[in-house]
C-alpha cells in the first residue's frame, strides 16, 4: 500500500480540510518567521497584524487534526496496532510527539518571561503539533479501513465520496 493508494481512499471533503489546514499552518509559519524577525532585528514584535495572523498555524494544525482523526470508521489504536501501520504515519506520530516535547521543553525555558516571541513560540509549535498528528492519524486510519476492506468487513456508505465518510458532516 503506497500513500498514493491511501490518499484516493480519503474522501475528497476530507482531502480539502487537511490540504487547506496544511496551507493555514504554512501561511502561519510564514507570517510567524516575518514576526520572529521583527522581534530580532528591531525589537518590535507588537504589530497587531502580525499577531493576529499568529493564529494560522493553530486554527489549522487544529483544522487538520479535525479532519485526520474525526472523518475515519475505525478506530485507530496507535500503540496497540503499531506493528500494522504504515511506516509514513509512524513516522508523522512520532515526528509530532518529538514536537510537542520540544516545544513543552521550550516552555518551560521561557516560563516567567512576557515577551512577544513566546506567543509566537507557541501558536507555531502547537499549529505542526496538530498537522502531524492529524496526518499521521489521516494514515493510520485510512490503512486501517483498508485493512478491514480486504478482510472482508466492508461497513455500508452513506455517499460515494469514499470509504471513510460513513457519517454525514462536513
Amino acid at each position: 500500500m503506497t500513500l498514493g493508494n491511501l490518499w484516493q481512499m480519503v474522501g475528497r471533503q476530507r482531502r480539502l480540510w487537511m490540504l487547506a489546514g496544511t496551507a493555514a499552518v504554512l501561511g502561519g509559519l510564514g507570517v510567524g518567521m516575518l514576526n520572529v524577525v521583527n522581534v530580532a532585528g528591531a525589537g518590535n514584535g507588537n504589530d497587531p497584524l502580525l499577531m493576529a495572523l499568529m493564529f494560522l498555524p493553530l486554527a489549522g494544525g487544529c483544522v487538520v487534526s479535525f479532519a485526520g482523526e474525526t472523518r475515519s470508521q475505525e478506530r485507530v489504536r496507535v500503540l496497540r496496532d503499531w506493528n500494522m501501520h504504515p511506516l509514513s504515519g509512524k513516522i508523522l506520530w512520532l515526528t509530532a510527539l518529538v514536537v510537542f516535547i520540544a516545544y513543552t521543553v521550550g516552555w518551560i525555558v521561557n516560563f516567567g518571561r512576557p515577551d512577544t516571541f513566546s506567543a509566537a513560540f507557541s501558536f507555531l509549535f502547537l499549529g505542526i503539533y496538530f498537522t502531524l498528528l492529524g496526518w499521521g492519524s489521516m494514515l493510520m486510519s485510512t490503512a486501517a479501513s483498508y485493512r478491514r476492506f480486504m478482510a472482508g468487513e466492508v461497513r455500508a456508505r452513506r455517499d460515494d465520496s469514499g470509504p471513510d465518510t460513513a457519517d454525514a458532516g462536513w
